[in-house]
């Protein structure tokens, strides 16, 4: 199974529009396989709902379950502090999940 860094990567890629190496070999291979590379994936946004890093967030999911590297995305906020507390709170409560 592919590291989450690649994941991101080829979801990136082909949410600008760019053909790349990587993009391309990622979504040939979930096709290949019948099914998404990663099934469930939960995007964290350390912002308030409608702000630019939600919209980042939102759209970086959308992209990456358009190129059939995800299955399904859910997202959690927690906004306040310009980010610091959605951070802080990320980095205490998924300290020790690898996913």
């Amino acid at each position: 199974m592919p590291n989450r860094r690649t994941c991101l990567v080829a979801a990136v890629a082909a949410g600008l529009g760019t053909t790349t190496t990587v993009a391309t070999a990622q979504a040939a291979a979930a096709s290949r396989r019948g099914g998404p590379l990663v099934p469930r994936l939960k995007i964290y946004i350390p912002a308030g709902t409608g702000g630019g890093w939600d919209q980042t967030g939102r759209h970086l999911g959308a992209a990456m379950q358009a190129a059939g590297l995800v299955g399904s995305v859910s997202y959690e906020n927690r906004g306040g502090e310009g980010g610091t507390l959605g951070l802080a709170d990320f980095a205490e409560r998924h300290r020790d999940d690898p996913h």
